[in-house]
């Protein structure tokens, strides 16, 4: 599903913009809106922007227009935001294609990407593990091994260490006999 669609920063003042507002009477804020909620819709459900069994009921839906549904369809295809397709006798967005290409294409790219991935994804296995997704684990567990000290490193401050490392206590020892004390 897609995220997010492309918004020309001309729509909200373009002539086909003021003129859907003019023909539904309604400010032309809210026929940018209805358009905005439409190409959403579109770009979640149908990528290819073709309507395919949408009545004119759905794209008012769609559009959250409350008026009447083939008044808003008919001025939207007078206008040239919608088109008739005669072959698929459907509705489709004009020039879907051309004004949202990431979304039109995102079939495309999503195959393009799984590909990729599982091209890398088969490369960095073994034979072994090729059918697996869990990670290799060495069979003999390896555990660092860490010097403990008597003597902790010089404290370039002194502080705490300093006083610990003249009287030669550990930091337990020192706690059990000289408490919190500063």
């Amino acid at each position: 599903m897609n995220n997010d669609i492309r918004v020309s920063v001309g729509f909200w003042g373009h002539p086909k913009t003021k003129k859907l507002a003019k023909s539904l009477k309604i400010e032309e804020n809210s026929a940018a809106g209805s358009l905005v909620y439409l190409w959403v819709r579109v770009a979640q459900q149908n990528p290819k922007g073709v309507l395919n069994g949408w009545s004119e009921d759905d794209i008012a839906e769609a559009a959250r227009w409350e008026g009447d549904s083939l008044e808003f369809c008919t001025v939207l295809l007078k206008l040239k935001w919608l088109d008739w397709d005669d072959k698929k006798q459907c509705f489709k967005i004009h020039n879907w294609r051309k004004n949202q290409p990431y979304i039109f294409d995102s079939e495309k790219r999503i195959k393009k990407a799984q590909k990729a991935a599982n091209a890398r994804w088969n490369q960095s296995q073994c034979s072994e593990h090729a059918s697996s997704n869990a990670p290799t684990v060495p069979t003999i567990p390896t555990v660092p091994t860490i010097p403990t000290q008597k003597n902790p490193p010089k404290s370039p401050k002194g502080g705490l260490w300093r006083k610990l490392r003249k009287k030669d206590l550990t930091p337990k020892e020192y706690m059990q006999k000289w408490g919190n004390r500063k």
